[in-house]
């Protein structure tokens, strides 16, 4: 007898096929005519001389850009646009010129094409092709990005199954940047005790109170103290480790003054008291299992006001596992339930989610991180929530602890696929704003352009490009008034995007943006996106299905990509208008798949470095590990750092507001925890001054009220500062 479960999956492909055939027909022919590009991308990432597959790439010829008069942006960066007028190279002075360049020390480092926009013809299809080319001049050290739409004019089919041929590629509407000198960044050889196995969770925190931030390896149980220069000594983190570790956090919850660590071991959430020594106690269970509190997004603030800091844990329900779908894609609300734990003081819990306001339609959702942050200035934390399928959800405090869903009035657009956050001064008006990172889909804008959709599912073709429109970000105005600014596409389109710091790499006192990316890279660029847009945001529901689970199964097994081989951004902020990816000019643009990035001085030099996570995703590789990019920049601009820590006595770090006034503005740095992606950042703040060398003010303002200033304070060096 027929498997029912192997002819279920039969019926499904076979389904699929037909709409392939029918509703899809312009995009599976869209998919044909990338297929040149694709293997030029593969064959490129995997020879020895990349220059030979570029040689036998196929076409009649390509037009390049006649320069315009180059722009000089800041720290050396020259921008170069392009005109229509270039030279134009048939396929033999194409590969005379590709010679010439590399005798020349010109090499291809890194490449991305991306087919974003399709337009069928019968005399010859046309294609935009969104490509990017990195080089350097191994002679000279130069670096140049060249990226922008290279359009293609496709020969008429000569018939049925007929090889595809380009006749024409115009690059005129491209735009080349370019930087001499040493990269701003240089990374330190592999260590192995930055392996890592199990869930991902990277807390920083300076647990010895040397001054140097620590790191804690949560899944591994493992302790890198800091030396000072940004090399660690391991240890063992806790004597009896926990089992099964998804989060954690450090913070004083038991109002000691001391840091302690809470972490979710299972379905419990555990608490290991912190030791004067810089140690952490034996843990002691303090909620779970009913509710299941192991979790992705963790946060502490004290919500109530009453000098305890309470605690948010939100969990991730990941797609595709048994065959279910977030459903709707674009608002699902079908993950697990979140949880507001309230303390009693002394570092016990209970759960206060219904009492609170949060109880309601909106728990649900399948989160990646969430805030207690001061969004509105009025003195309490209120609650950002940062889901995939979703967007992002804010509640206001009314001081007491109890909240109200704000969103509609807060934001001009909440939708995106959620990943992460950041809270920074981006347009640089004195106040801190919203980045939140998602993922941007060049399948998704190229159905757009090509009108297709399921004429059944209207509100899913409706919403395809408000969730597939990539980062976000918010400029706050007054009050609960956040807006998306006219530099928004800036930022907008780094692919599938992880985890996202603000970083002033250059001191300059703009306020920088440093995205991690990538999702699935696997044997080739060939991309599961298009599969994505056009089945499964249509297929299956938020249950168990098991024909839809062994139908993803075979598809996830055919070795292609998802968003592969996609390149981490540094975003370089000019002036608070306008951000410009400067990632590969300073050696930051790792092609690997990255998730969590975190910001700190670990060698105390004034200069933010980078701890960035590669996900491996395979167990002899120990499932991932984190490199370090330390910030080698050779610029004389100023800064000014200040640490904080717990005081006990409801003095916490946690939702302290640290403003530095200066003769050119105002600096602002909001403490808090939950923001970048399955990280917590230490509780220190770093200001770039630029070419100011006097400061007028620092001002913390503790969430209790308290305040603390220091008139006319020293720079190019840290303040710790006590209340």
């Amino acid at each position: 007898m027929p498997d029912p479960l192997q002819e279920g999956v039969r019926h499904l492909e076979s389904h699929r096929e037909e709409l392939d055939k029918t509703v899809w027909a312009n995009e599976r022919l869209a998919q044909e005519h990338e297929v040149p590009f694709i293997d030029l991308w593969d064959s490129i990432r995997g020879a020895a001389d990349n220059s030979i597959p570029m040689k036998r790439f196929g076409f009649r010829e390509l037009r390049l850009g006649l320069p315009k008069s180059p722009e000089t942006l800041k720290n050396e960066v020259i921008v170069t646009r392009f005109s229509s007028g270039g030279d134009i190279l048939d396929h033999a002075s194409w590969g005379k010129w590709l010679d010439d360049l590399r005798n020349q020390g010109y090499r291809l480092s890194q490449c991305e094409f991306h087919h974003s926009q399709f337009t069928p013809r019968k005399e010859g299809s046309t294609s935009t092709m969104q490509s990017v080319f990195h080089v350097v001049n191994d002679r000279t050290g130069g670096r140049w990005i060249l990226k922008g739409p290279l359009q293609v004019q496709w020969a008429a089919p000569a018939g049925p199954g007929s090889r595809l041929e380009i006749v024409s590629m115009d690059a005129s509407g491209m735009v080349m940047y370019f930087r001499g000198g040493q990269p701003a960044f240089s990374e330190t050889p592999l260590n192995p005790v930055l392996k890592r196995g199990g869930a991902s969770r990277l807390l920083v925190y300076d647990v010895d109170r040397d001054g140097d931030s620590d790191l804690a390896m949560l899944s591994d149980n493992r302790f890198l103290r800091n030396r000072g220069d940004g090399t660690f000594d391991a240890s063992p983190l806790l004597s009896r480790p926990g089992q099964d570790v998804t989060t954690g956090i450090i913070a004083d919850v038991t109002g000691e003054g001391i840091a302690d660590l809470v972490q979710s071991e299972g379905k419990f959430l555990v608490l290991h008291r912190g030791m004067p020594n810089g140690t952490f106690s034996d843990g002691q269970p303090i909620a779970g299992p009913s509710p299941d509190l192991s979790g992705c997004a963790f946060t502490a603030g004290d919500v109530n006001a009453d000098g305890s800091l309470d605690l948010f844990i939100a969990r991730y329900r990941n797609p595709y596992f048994g065959g279910q779908l977030p459903t709707p894609y674009f608002d699902a609300d079908d993950g697990y339930a979140a949880h507001l734990l309230i303390n009693d003081g002394f570092g016990g819990f209970s759960d206060g989610t219904e009492l609170s306001g949060l109880s309601g339609k909106k728990i649900h959702r399948r989160t990646y991180g969430a805030s207690l942050i001061d969004l509105d200035d009025d003195g309490d934390l209120d609650l950002l929530v940062v889901s995939d399928f979703s967007g992002i959800d804010i509640y206001a405090n009314d001081g007491k602890g109890r909240f109200t869903d704000v969103t509609a009035t807060a934001v001009d657009e909440r939708s995106l696929f959620g990943m992460s956050h950041c809270f920074a001064d981006l347009d640089k008006d004195g106040r801190s704003d919203i980045f939140v990172t998602g993922m941007s889909s060049t399948t998704a804008r190229r159905l757009e352009g090509l009108g297709l959709g399921r004429k059944e599912f209207p509100q899913h073709d409706e919403m395809r490009a408000k969730m597939s429109y990539g980062n976000r970000v918010y400029c706050k105005g007054d009050g609960f008034s956040y807006k998306q600014p006219q530099f928004k596409d800036d930022v907008a389109r780094t692919g599938w995007s992880w985890g996202v710091v603000p970083i002033d790499f250059d001191c300059d006192g703009d306020i920088d943006l440093y995205i991690a990316n990538g999702h699935s890279s696997r044997k080739t660029a060939k991309d599961y996106c298009t599969t994505y847009w056009c089945h499964d945001i249509y297929s299956g529901t938020s249950q168990y299905d098991p024909v839809l689970n062994l139908g993803f199964q075979k598809n996830f097994s055919k070795g292609i990509s998802w968003n592969g081989f996609e390149h981490n951004v540094l975003f370089m902020n000019s002036g608070g208008t306008s951000f410009h990816n400067v990632s590969f000019l300073m050696d930051t643009s790792l092609e690997e798949d990255c998730r969590s990035v975190i910001t700190d001085d670990l060698d105390g030099d004034g200069r933010m470095d980078l701890i960035i996570e590669e996900d491996l995703a395979i167990p002899e590789a120990n499932n991932g590990h984190y490199r370090i990019l330390m910030n080698r920049w050779k610029g004389q601009n100023h800064w000014l750092g200040i640490r904080l820590r717990e005081e006990g006595k409801g003095i916490s770090p946690m939702g302290a507001t640290i403003t530095v006034d200066t003769a050119a503005g105002r600096l602002v740095h909001k403490v808090t925890s939950g923001d970048t992606f399955r990280s917590q950042h230490a509780p220190n703040a770093h200001f770039g001054l630029g070419s100011t060398d006097q400061v007028r003010l620092i001002t913390v303002r503790w969430l209790n009220g308290h305040e603390r200033t220091i008139t006319d304070p020293a720079i190019d060096r840290y303040h710790d500062i006590r209340p």
